[in-house]
């Protein structure tokens, strides 16, 4: 918003909202004042999430410790962040569990704020807790009033890991993001892919150089990081938490400025707090201006009934038309109704068709790979690779699900206002906030095929005792058969005979053994990628169902919003007497006294639009 903090953006929307719902109750339209309600409630208390996301051990609690300005997130050299930590402002310390719900409404267990370790941290006693996806960890620290959450995200470990899925997965949600990158070297390959996939998920990200005070080098890893994120990053900057914590130890502001937390700081306020301020005036300024038309409709029609010369026939007419218009956006018929119903169907068929899709390519494709190697000695190679194409092809499916549901809501949008005069845009006021997408469904675990141990590689006293055994038989046979014959065999020949057709038995079973040890390899991965493909696909159709009740209720609110605003229009135009003209004048002033303070609120709500669109002369 040109000209004024994010602050006072926020301020001014809530204030706003606050004078749209005592218009509402004043005229009678409880059900308006219902939803400028939710909008006040997300200005008074609102929630900007900023997610540090990065690689393993690149300093990312460091840095969350630092902008929070106290030490709340757990950190050492051996041991790292493994379940995802929410920080927000709280007058007193308090933490909470969060674990996901059956139904997907994510439940909350007070936790003990000093125990953190036990929750976050991969060596943590309580992190593997069967359904924890976050801990969310309130602070009394400045630096997050006004709604600021930061969210300490465990090691993507690239694009193709479980964590890494959870990010993207995560990104929906969050107002900005913090890429943290050790400054000892340059972005690697993988980094710079992630920082794209990032990128084109979130429009508000900074790429931070962390740990400058231990690497001399860092001001030229960071012009040279500068030009590989130009496209990637509204911010490429250099960070030392270490310096931060000694400089406010010291109260020193030099040394906090040259920590480079202070430009962070500004980053976070000034872009991505004030874009998010920017967001939720606009979101109150639009639904303003559509509880304004709804408000006036009424008033519109009781004026031009009391207009001399008035058709009062042909004008309730139009509003019997119009009333029965919005009666049929309600119906189930609806045209609206239909499109979703539609969409989703297909969107449905489409996710499902997708996934198997990626998974018959991901097991045609790994099993090829598995007949390449003995799973007895190359298993633990194998299994990461498994797991890092099963978490890129959970990835790639979750975004693809996500495109289609965000057309398909499009879509019913815009049939819904091509059928209705008014309707309500703002769909923003349906986000989940909750924090259940800072996390993805846990994997379950790959473990080498237990049947491997039944059909191990043959040792050499195995190999010898089968080629013993495999060339006996052919030579045993062979001197019986020349001894019926009435021929004597040397000794040397039916021994050599004998080895060749028991070194054929030996390979022909270590062959068959190979070929065993491969099947159970290839059974153990397809149970994995069932077991996986089984949870991802019931979150596919729980989020399927999910959007399309949210559009549904959302919509038949707005269609009951318009039947209202009919009807009270054909009321007010049947019960518009004549009377006499000095009756019909005072109505007529009453009436524009009426319509001057729903028009009063419509303008403060087109001002404050158009100075977040920076269009305010």
């Amino acid at each position: 918003m040109t000209g004024t903090t994010r602050a006072s953006a926020r301020e001014a929307a809530a204030k706003l909202a606050e004078h749209g719902i005592e218009a509402a109750d004043a005229y009678g339209r409880p059900d308006l004042a219902a939803r400028l309600r939710d909008l006040q409630r997300l200005a008074a208390e609102p929630t900007v999430r900023v997610l540090v996301a990065g690689e393993f051990k690149q300093g990312k609690s460091s840095l969350v410790n630092a902008l929070a300005g106290t030490d709340v997130c757990p950190i050492d050299d051996d041991i790292a962040t493994s379940v995802a930590t929410a920080v927000h402002y709280a007058e007193a310390p308090e933490a909470f569990a969060v674990f996901a719900g059956e139904d997907g409404t994510p439940t909350r267990k007070p936790v003990d704020a000093g125990a953190l370790p036990s929750w976050v941290t991969e060596a943590g006693e309580m992190a593997a807790t069967e359904g924890l996806q976050l801990v969310d960890v309130g602070v009394p620290a400045d630096a997050l009033r006004g709604g600021l959450v930061l969210v300490d995200l465990p090691g993507a470990g690239g694009l193709g890991s479980f964590h890494g899925a959870a990010t993207l997965a995560a990104l929906r949600h969050a107002h900005g993001v913090l890429f943290v990158s050790d400054a000892v070297q340059e972005l690697t390959a993988a980094e710079r892919d992630f920082l794209a996939a990032v990128s084109q998920r979130c429009a508000t990200v900074a790429l931070v150089k962390s740990k400058t005070d231990i690497h001399p080098a860092w001001r030229r890893i960071l012009e040279r990081d500068r030009e590989h994120a130009a496209d990637l990053a509204t911010l490429v900057t250099g960070a030392s938490a270490e310096l931060a914590a000694k400089g406010r130890e010291s109260s020193d502001d030099e040394l906090i400025a040259e920590s480079g937390l202070t430009e962070l700081a500004g980053w976070l306020h000034d872009d991505v707090l004030a874009r998010a301020g920017n967001l939720l005036a606009a979101a109150v300024a639009d639904e303003i201006g559509g509880v304004c038309e709804q408000l006036r409709a009424p008033f519109d029609a009781e004026r031009a009934a009391l207009e001399d010369g008035t058709n009062r026939a042909e004008l309730e007419a139009r509003l019997e038309a119009a009333r029965a218009d919005a009666d049929r956006l309600r119906a189930a018929a609806s045209r609206w109704q239909q499109v979703m119903s539609d969409s989703f169907t297909d969107i449905g068929s489409d996710a499902d068709h997708d996934l198997r899709a990626r998974v018959r390519d991901l097991v045609r494709r790994n099993e090829e790979a598995i007949d390449g190697f003995d799973p007895a000695t190359a298993w633990e190679e194998y299994e990461p690779v498994l797991r890092r194409e099963m978490s890129s092809l959970i990835a790639e499916h979750d975004g693809a699900l996500h495109d289609r549901v965000a057309a398909a809501a499009q879509r019913v949008t815009d049939v819904f206002e091509e059928d209705a005069a008014a309707v309500d845009q703002a769909m923003q006021a349906l986000a989940p906030s909750a924090l259940d997408a800072a996390t993805a469904s846990s994997a379950p675990e790959l473990s080498a095929p237990s049947d491997l141990a039944t059909v191990k590689r043959m040792g050499l006293g195995g190999q010898a005792f089968t080629l013993v055994r495999q060339s006996y038989g052919p030579a045993l046979m062979l001197g019986f058969i020349g001894g019926i014959a009435g021929l004597t065999l040397a000794a040397p020949a039916l021994l050599a005979v004998g080895l060749v057709a028991g070194g054929k038995g030996l390979h022909a079973e270590k062959a068959r053994r190979l070929a065993a040890r491969q099947a159970q390899a290839k059974a153990s991965a397809r149970k994995f990628v069932d077991e996986v493909v089984f949870e991802v696909s019931k979150e596919s159709r729980d989020e399927i169902r999910r959007t399309q009740r949210a559009l549904r209720d959302h919509f038949s609110a707005r269609a009951n919003e318009l039947l209202l605003s009919a009807n009270a229009s054909l009321k007010a135009a049947q019960d518009a007497t004549g009377g006499n003209a000095q009756a019909r004048d005072q109505r007529r002033h009453d009436i524009t006294a009426e319509v001057k303070r729903i028009e009063w609120l419509a303008g403060v709500a087109n001002r404050m639009r158009a100075a977040v669109d920076g269009t305010a002369p």
